[in-house]
């Protein structure tokens, strides 16, 4: 399949002179695009605090395996990043030099930078192109999950995302998934419902680009339905293992639950009100691609809108359960989007017009979330992550 990095001819985005230039130049330097966009968001949003579980996740890369009597905490299965950051810090400190608390946020970060370059660099090849690359590394560092990268310090979260790209690159091997999926059961296991998600709304709409029902659901069952089985194994397996260890984990988790249900109609505004900005801050403009392919004339249309809704629904599902919706919505609807991105390059059946306006919008969209500053939805209220660059270097000019 031929890449489409011609401009604006082989993209339909109508760019001319220095736009034309700039837009050209970035493509062809993606490695500076993700470095650049990486050092603005730090910058503008980034922090070097712990937040969330990141001190408890601190802590176990000296007791992984809690030989010291922990208290319990709903995050002892994420096991993941403190295993990561254990093996990091021996070959760091075997080198002479300390593992401190600014190490560990920094390599809990570098995983966020790894995934979403590592998605441009796939993206280039033929039936991509360099722009859609652009695109989405413009789209990606404007997300909901850069504000968890910069400020949030131990996220698990960049974890996630990058176990996620093998599937996203190789979505029929079946190896390459349940890999995947036990990365996700020792990193998180909202990471594993999202892999599961991505399988769904991928292979579903595969299923239904067959003309024959029949090789439809043969399909759809040599391909979702065994994902689904190993995904529901994994996480089953992993639960077991945790609540049989550790049974009191379980208990503090079921005590959050439930204060939060305390009082469900209070939960309900609390959500509610606030989600369609949840919404916009997950992806920002760049849900208006995935709707485009949603409606796209073509076979089956409401049904493959359905599908590519689930996330959606899934989403805001969480929502009721998640105190970090933000975060918990982001890494639910990333699938869609994935999927958007992989009939675009024509992984999956989607016009030929369709795709091209589809490019134009994912452009558009990227370029227009440079304009939104990136936000989270957290109990209700919305945050823009501090700078403290910029906190420095006012005290630095001010004084104080």
């Amino acid at each position: 399949m031929a890449s489409t990095d011609s401009l604006p001819r082989g993209t339909g985005l109508r760019v001319h002179g220095f736009q034309l230039r700039l837009l050209r130049w970035w493509s062809r330097h993606l490695l500076t695009l993700n470095l650049t966009l990486c050092a603005a968001s730090w910058l503008l949003y980034g922090g070097l605090e712990l937040r969330g579980y990141g001190e408890e996740y601190l802590a176990r890369t000296r007791d992984l395996w809690l030989t010291q009597g922990w208290p319990s905490v709903p995050g002892l299965e994420n096991v993941l990043l403190p295993a990561t950051a254990a093996a990091f810090a021996r070959g760091w400190q075997a080198l002479g030099l300390e593992f401190t608390q600014t190490t560990f946020i920094i390599v809990a970060a570098v995983p966020y930078v790894l995934f979403i370059y590592g998605l441009t660099l796939y993206l280039k090849r033929p039936g991509g192109g360099r722009l859609l690359a652009l695109a989405a590394a413009i789209t990606l560092y404007t997300s909901g999950m850069i504000p968890y990268m910069t400020s949030w310090g131990g996220s698990v979260d960049g974890l996630t995302y990058l176990a996620m790209l093998p599937v996203f690159i190789w979505p029929g091997s079946l190896a390459v998934f349940t890999g995947s999926a036990v990365l996700h059961g020792l990193n998180h296991y909202a990471g594993l419902i999202a892999l599961v998600l991505l399988a769904f709304v991928w292979h579903t709409l595969r299923a239904l680009d067959h003309h024959d029902a029949g090789a439809a659901v043969r399909y759809w069952l040599r391909s979702f339905a065994s994902r689904a089985m190993v995904g529901g194994g994994v996480l089953i397996a992993f639960i077991w293992f945790w609540e049989a260890r550790y049974p009191d984990a379980a208990t503090v988790r079921q005590l959050i639950i439930a204060e939060k249900w305390a009082q469900p109609g209070a939960l309900l505004l609390e959500v509610a009100g606030p989600f369609p900005w949840t919404l916009l801050s997950t992806l920002k403009l760049a849900v208006i691609p995935v709707v485009a392919v949603m409606v796209a004339p073509q076979r089956w249309r409401a049904l493959r809108a359905a599908v590519l809704a689930v996330p959606f629904i899934a989403a805001a599902a969480f929502t009721l359960v998640f105190v970090d919706v933000t975060r918990t919505a982001t890494m639910l609807i990333i699938p869609a989007w994935l999927t958007m991105i992989g009939a675009l390059r024509g992984d999956i059946g989607l016009p030929p017009v369709s795709r091209r306006r589809g490019r134009r919008l994912v452009v558009a969209a990227a370029l227009g979330n440079l304009l939104i500053p990136n936000y989270y939805v957290n109990d209700g209220s919305v945050h823009v992550p501090a700078s403290n660059a910029i906190h420095a270097l006012i005290a630095m000019v001010f004084g104080g």
